[in-house]
């Protein structure tokens, strides 16, 4: 077992291990990490599934969930979901330290399957507002763009609020993003600002 050393905070605990083990950084005019779509390269990128696959920073991530959004859940209940593979332990974290009966998720795949149904959806939504939680989102996150337009063709609505482990931003941008149901705003546990990055890697 893992644990959280003696005087650090689970907050910090986390931020440290992302910082240390979750990022890939390079010097500047480096090309061994390539863009998408060939713009160029990148010095920084996450790569956050080590943090989202341990039981302490899972409980910490569940228990700010729901300190954000226990009482907004009362007033406007929600469902949620998010993109395969990195939401997956952080929406069963997050069920499991529910303190609102009947709270569900279901998640949606990167591609339909090329088998069976073909489905994308994975589990059983209901027709409550869909909350997005994933390990890290941006305006430009195409994980996100992807989840919007699946929740669109599915019928479903999307809650105005979201929730992430990173903001792909600095502090001071606006967390707020842009969409055909309305603004949406991503809250984030740590920010790029968190880990001395700037916006573009």
């Amino acid at each position: 077992m893992t644990l959280t050393p003696i005087g650090v905070t689970l907050r910090e605990a986390l931020r440290n291990h992302i910082n240390d083990h979750c990022i890939m950084r390079v010097p500047q005019g480096s090309k061994e990490m390539p863009a998408k779509g060939g713009q160029g390269y990148y010095t920084w990128q996450f790569y956050l599934r080590s943090a989202v696959l341990r039981a302490d920073h899972l409980t910490f991530i569940a228990q700010e969930f729901w300190s954000r959004f226990f009482e907004l859940s009362r007033k406007a209940p929600f469902q949620i979901a998010g993109v395969e593979q990195a939401c997956i332990p952080m929406l069963t974290a997050i069920l499991m330290d529910a303190g609102v009966d009947g709270v569900q998720a279901f998640t949606i795949r990167k591609e339909f399957k090329t088998y069976g149904l073909g489905n994308i959806i994975e589990g059983e939504p209901s027709d409550l507002p869909v909350l997005f939680v994933d390990d890290l989102t941006s305006p430009q996150h195409h994980t996100f763009w992807h989840f919007v337009r699946v929740i669109k063709r599915a019928g479903l609505q999307l809650y105005p609020h979201a929730f992430v482990l990173v903001r792909k931003q600095r502090a001071a941008e606006s967390p707020i993003i842009a969409t055909s149901f309305g603004p949406i705003t991503v809250e984030g546990i740590f920010t790029l600002d968190d880990f001395d990055l700037d916006f573009r890697p």
